[in-house]
């Protein structure tokens, strides 16, 4: 399955990984960093199906930590399953 980012989705990732660079040790980036691949891993493979919180735009919701929370949806798209993150 593709993952397409958004611009905003992109941007508010990276700005998360900054803010914890700042903050934080290299160990806590690259558990969010983890944390964030698995959820990908978990859509991408369908291990998990994640509540829709908004089904008029068929918008779902994947915790990635109890501060930070992923919003995607999946739609077909020239016959390939197209996973835009949100986030």
């Amino acid at each position: 399955m593709e993952i397409v980012w958004s611009k905003f989705a992109k941007s508010t990732y990276f700005e998360i990984l900054e803010n914890l660079k700042a903050r934080w040790t290299f160990k806590e980036v690259k558990e969010y960093h983890d944390l964030t691949n698995a959820v990908l891993s978990k859509i991408r493979l369908k291990y998990v199906e994640f509540p829709t919180i908004n089904s008029e735009f068929n918008i779902k919701k994947a915790i990635i930590h109890k501060n930070v929370s992923l919003y995607f949806k999946m739609k077909n798209h020239n016959q390939k399953k197209i996973f835009s993150c949100i986030l």
